[in-house]
C-alpha cells in the first residue's frame, strides 16, 4: 500500500514538474517574441474576430471564467500554458506555432492542403478500381465458357 501511495505521490511530482517546464518554455518563448509586431494577445484578438467571439463567448468556448479571457485579451495577463493548449484544442485550424512564436506556418498550410488532395485522389482511385472490377466481373459473365475460365484462370 505504501508502495502505491509513494508511486502516486512521485507522479504528481513529476506532473507538477512537467507543467512547470511548460510554463516556463511557454513564458521564455513568449517573451522572446515580445519584441515583434504583434504578440500572442493580439493573434487571441484576431482568432476571436475570425470565429466571431466575444470575450464572453470565447470564454464559454474554453472553458474558462471571464474575468480570465478578459484579462488575456485586454494584455492584462498573458496565457498560461494550459489556456495556449486550450486555444490550440478548441479552434482546429490555428497552428500552435503561429499562435506562440507568431510565426506563419505556410509549409503546414501547403501540407494540409496536399494531405486533402491525396485523400480526394485515393477515394477517386478506389472508386475507380471498384468500377474496374465490376466491369471485368460483368465482362468475365458475358464470354463463352471456355474463355471464361481462361480468364478467371490468368487473373
Amino acid at each position: 500500500m505504501q508502495l502505491l501511495f509513494d508511486i502516486n505521490k512521485l507522479l504528481g511530482d513529476y506532473f507538477s514538474l512537467l507543467s512547470d517546464y511548460f510554463e516556463y518554455l511557454f513564458r521564455f518563448l513568449y517573451l522572446r517574441n515580445m519584441k515583434s509586431k504583434e504578440n500572442v494577445t493580439e493573434r487571441i484578438l484576431q482568432i476571436m474576430e475570425k470565429e466571431g467571439h466575444s470575450t464572453s463567448t470565447f470564454a464559454r468556448k474554453l472553458g474558462i471564467s471571464w474575468t480570465s479571457a478578459n484579462n488575456i485579451v485586454s494584455g492584462r495577463n498573458m496565457p498560461n500554458y494550459e489556456n495556449i493548449v486550450k486555444i490550440i484544442q478548441s479552434f482546429k485550424w490555428v497552428d500552435a506555432n503561429w499562435l506562440i512564436m507568431g510565426e506563419s506556418s505556410e509549409s503546414d498550410m501547403d501540407k494540409k492542403s496536399l494531405y486533402e488532395l491525396v485523400a480526394v485522389q485515393q477515394r477517386t482511385i478506389e472508386n475507380q478500381q471498384k468500377t474496374i472490377d465490376r466491369l471485368t466481373e460483368k465482362l468475365v459473365q458475358n464470354l463463352p465458357e471456355k474463355v471464361s475460365q481462361r480468364v478467371t484462370n490468368v487473373g
